[in-house]
Formats: structure tokens, sequence, C-alpha cells
């Protein structure tokens, strides 16, 4: 599957899409951009803040995260997958979620309803260079692995690991640049094979 591929998942979506008149619902192309890690740091938060606190937002958030995160994968094993078989699959899942999510307008339940992810813990926003290399972050009940990722300003993963630890150690392989932006987060694996995954964080390396 290609960067194409997911723009076409994302044609299908939004054609399955239901007119809605809700000022709650995010723009699926600011969800799109999300998934793919354009814009400012800034500009994806917001849009992951408004993400988290609509239900049908969050059902289409996951759905294009996983079509994308299944494009990582296959690129790295080299498999061959239908790209027909897995729009289809993600287009009846979003008309089968949307009507269940959408039923309840309490928007104080929607943000109930979110499961609770990983706070991160350290490194601080504005950190040394010797901070910077351990990351910590509170356990999530129940899960049993955890995936961290730390990203480059424009959304390029620099550094991924799976642990059942809530701590990382980088390697000294790893440098961050002082006065450089970066940002990362971390996926808790549950048990029933669902992800729960935090906000990001900012780091910048104030001191060498």
């Amino acid at each position: 599957m290609t960067n194409d591929d997911l723009r076409r998942a994302y044609a299908d979506l939004l054609h399955a899409r239901p007119a809605v008149t809700d000022h709650a619902r995010v723009p699926l192309e600011s969800i799109l951009a999300l998934v793919e890690r354009r814009g400012t740091e800034a500009a994806r938060m917001e849009t992951l803040d408004r993400v988290m606190v609509d239900r049908a937002s969050i059902a289409e958030f996951e759905l294009l995260r996983s079509i994308a995160e299944s494009q990582r994968t296959q690129t790295r094993a080299s498999r061959r997958v239908s790209v027909i078989a897995a729009i289809s699959l993600a287009a009846a899942m979003l008309l089968i979620a949307i009507p269940i999510l959408t039923s309840r307008q309490d928007p104080v339940d929607a943000v109930r309803d979110v499961a609770p992810a990983s706070t991160l813990i350290s490194p601080p926003a504005n950190a040394s260079a010797g901070e910077s290399r351990t990351f910590r972050w509170n356990a999530v009940p129940g899960a049993r692995a955890y995936t961290l990722e730390i990203l480059s300003d424009s959304g390029v993963v620099l550094f991924g690991t799976r642990s059942a630890d809530t701590s990382v150690t980088v390697p000294t392989a790893i440098r961050f640049a002082k006065g450089t932006d970066y940002q990362w987060w971390v996926v808790s694996e549950m048990p029933d094979g669902t992800q729960r995954r935090s906000p990001f964080r900012r780091l910048t390396i104030v001191t060498p």
C-alpha cells in the first residue's frame, strides 16, 4: 500500500460519511493530515484534541491510522495485500460504527467513555541532553506492552521501540540537536488487541 492508497481510502470514507451539521465533527482532511503527520505540531495537537471529544471523529481517526500503520508494516515485511479489500472493509466498518457512535449526543459522555491512555512523565518539554535519554510514562492498567515513538518536528519517526516496561533509555546512537523541536508519544497495547495512544508531547534540547 502507498500514500495514494491511503488517499483513496480517505476518498471512500469521505463518500461514505453522511452529511452532518454537528460542529463537533472534525473535517476528514484535518484527520488525514494528523494521520500523515502533516502541518505544524500545534495544528496537529489542536486537531487531536478536537478528535478526542467527538465519538464519530475518533472512529474515523482510528480507521485511517490503522490503514496508515498497515502500509508501514507491509513495506517493512514486503507483503502484498489487496488494497480494494482493505478499503472496502474500512468503509464497511465506518458505516456500522458511525450510527452506533453518534446515537448518543451528550458530549460529556463522549469524553468520559474515551479509554485512558498513558500519561507522559519525562523528559520535560525543555530538557538537557542528559535528561533526554530516558523516557518515562504511567502504566495503563491491563496493558501488555507499550510502543514509544520519537518524531522530528516534520513528523518523521526518529526512534521507535516496544517494551513491557514504562521507561525506555534511548541508545547513544540516537542524538538530539540543541534547539531542535521533537515530539513523542506512547501507544499502549491491550489484551483484546486494541491500542490506546497518548497525546503528543514536545521535547526541545536546551543545553548540550
